[in-house]
């Protein structure tokens, strides 16, 4: 960790603008969370596809019965972490299910969650990755197997 007191972790899709880190800081900071989230649905001037939404609105369903708390984007690419989240998360996953178990991980360890809206962009690249059916039956498999596990 470095000693740093902030971490920041951004997809290389280029789907997320960098330029929206900074929103995401300020939130941790002055809103004193553990973790922030760029949630791409909570700016409505984003033109997101709709098998986009339609996968996210499964995921945040699933997360919410794996970790116990709703949000609009459980799959954002773009998330900030206080210096407590960093040193308290037990992360295993080492795929898709790496967003949930965060959230899964933030509500067991009892740390709080904020989301912002954030900008998004969509290329013929940024669509081609992410999730499809296979990838997210996967994922779903792997995030029951975790936590029943924990």
């Amino acid at each position: 960790m470095h000693d740093a007191d902030v971490a920041v972790t951004i997809d290389a899709d280029n789907q997320h603008k960098p330029q929206d880190i900074k929103r995401l800081i300020d939130a941790l900071m002055t809103r004193e969370s553990d973790i922030v989230i760029g949630s791409r649905f909570l700016n409505h001037g984003n033109s997101v596809p709709a098998m986009r939404r339609v996968f996210n609105r499964i995921a945040n369903i699933i997360t919410f019965f794996l970790a116990g708390i709703m949000l609009t984007d459980s799959q954002s690419g773009l998330k900030a972490f206080s210096r407590k989240a960093l040193e308290t998360i037990k992360m295993s996953a080492n795929g898709f299910e790496f967003s949930s178990e965060i959230i899964r991980e933030a509500h067991y360890y009892q740390l709080s969650i904020t989301e912002v809206p954030v900008s998004v962009v969509y290329t013929p690249y940024s669509l081609s990755k992410g999730q499809n059916l296979s990838t997210g039956l996967t994922t779903v498999f792997r995030l029951i197997i975790r936590t029943l596990m924990r």
